[in-house]
């Protein structure tokens, strides 16, 4: 009636504990040898450092960008910015006024119209091309500079640019060849100065398209023109 006891119930399983035992100590190994490795890996630069030195920090001072400072009374662009208020140039208009300074059409009382409109934004522009430098101040220093630092009303120089160049070919088509030159030369200028500043990529595209319009002008005015050598030098 007494069923008799096997002798694995009474000693218990030998092989399963002696089976646990090298895993045990395999996971044990594992991550012994895991803490070693991240010590090497964290030790590795210093360890090389004995053997090999860091070559000196490169410098880099003349690719920065310099802190610029120019006074209000010698810069440029507080008198562009004057234009924003002052400027009449009608979008429903700047079509004809393209053709017009592109040579493709010519149509003096139009012309007479927007001169008329623009006196005040003409001495802003004539100011400007005779001051010093151009300094945009928002951009003077380059650590105050963010994605919302905010942009002048470039358009409105462009426009004048072009103004400009109207001016200038009514000038020259009343025989004035002299004040048309020293017009148009106002682009040219201005323009300049702004690509010698520090300016952001728009600005500096905004200068270079107003050089293109002064110049392309000048050589309009030029290759009819009557002046002599010295005139024209």
């Amino acid at each position: 009636m007494f069923k008799q006891k096997s002798e694995q119930e009474v000693f218990g399983d030998k092989n399963n504990n002696s089976s646990k035992k090298p895993l045990f100590k395999k996971i044990i190994f594992s991550i012994i040898g895991a803490v070693l490795l991240a010590v090497i890996i964290s030790l590795l630069p210093n360890l090389l450092g004995i053997f090999s030195e860091d070559i000196a920090p490169i410098n880099d001072s003349d690719l920065r960008l310099q802190v610029v400072t120019v006074s209000n009374n010698e810069n440029a662009y507080f008198d562009l910015m004057k234009l924003d208020d002052v400027i009449y140039f009608p979008k429903e208009k700047k079509q004809i006024i393209s053709d017009m300074i592109e040579g493709k059409v010519w149509d003096g009382e139009f012309a007479e119209e927007q001169i008329s409109k623009n006196m005040q934004a003409y001495d802003y522009f004539s100011d400007a091309s005779l001051k010093q430098k151009y300094q945009d101040p928002s951009w003077a220093k380059p650590e105050n500079v963010t994605l919302g630092t905010e942009l002048p009303p470039i358009s409105n120089w462009y426009q004048m640019s072009q103004l400009s160049a109207l001016r200038a070919l009514y000038f020259t088509k009343q025989g004035m060849d002299k004040k048309a030159i020293d017009e148009a030369l106002k682009s040219v200028i201005i323009g300049q100065k702004i690509l010698e500043s520090q300016v952001p990529m728009i600005e500096y595209v905004t200068a270079i398209e107003m050089k293109r319009i002064g110049l392309e002008t000048l050589q309009k005015i030029i290759t009819s023109s009557d002046l002599d050598s010295e005139n024209l030098k």
